[in-house]
This record gives C-alpha cells, structure tokens and sequence, in this order.
C-alpha cells in the first residue's frame, strides 16, 4: 500500500512541478531558469519542514520521496543547463547551477530549522 501511496504522490507532485514551472517561465522567460528555480528552493523547503517535523515514517516517505521526489527535479534542471551550455550560453547555466543549488540547500536547512 504504501508503494502505491507513493507512486500517485509522485505523480501528483510532478503534474504540480509542470504547471508552476510553466506558469512561471511563461510569465519571465525562459533565459533564466526562474521557474525550475522555483520549484526546486520550495520543493527543498517543504521536504526540510516534512524531515524536520517528526511525522511518522509512513507520511514522510510518500511526502518526502512520492510528492517531494516527483515536484523537485535534479534531472530537469542538469539538462537545462546542459542546453544552455550546448548554446553557449555558459556563464548562464554556470549561474543557473550554482544560484538553484545554493538557494536548495539553504531552503532546506530554514525548513528543517523551521519545523
């Protein structure tokens, strides 16, 4: 049961990712990754608040791994950089990269302080 939980939160999660990140780029373009920047800092946010608020192991696999897993997106954002770079656009997907990951890792350690 809970392999299924978190499968349909993944899902859930992802189908949410495309339509922020969407949204997003549609209203600020798509030169810099605002909206993968989005969702990858408040994706980094929650599954902080999520580890950091003591749920039960159940809630915190299918939030963190299922909803959290399929919303955050390493994989999309290495390819955007990879393309930027392939259009020699490289001090934007240098920046890209540090900016997403440095602002991941500080959203997540607020969240967990937070929670």
């Amino acid at each position: 049961m809970t392999l299924l939980a978190i499968a349909l939160a993944a899902g859930v999660g992802s189908a949410a990712r495309f339509l922020l990140e969407s949204a997003i780029s549609a209203r600020a373009g798509t030169r810099w990754p605002w909206g993968l920047l989005v969702v990858n800092v408040s994706g980094s946010f929650a599954l902080g608040l999520v580890v950091g608020a003591s749920l039960p192991d159940s809630w915190t696999v299918v939030l963190g791994i299922g909803f959290l897993g399929g919303y955050t997106t390493l994989s999309a954002a290495s390819v955007a950089a990879a393309q930027r770079s392939l259009r020699r656009d490289d001090a934007v997907a240098l920046a890209g990269s540090m900016v997403m990951l440095l602002s991941a890792l500080a959203a997540a350690a607020l969240g967990t302080a937070l929670a």
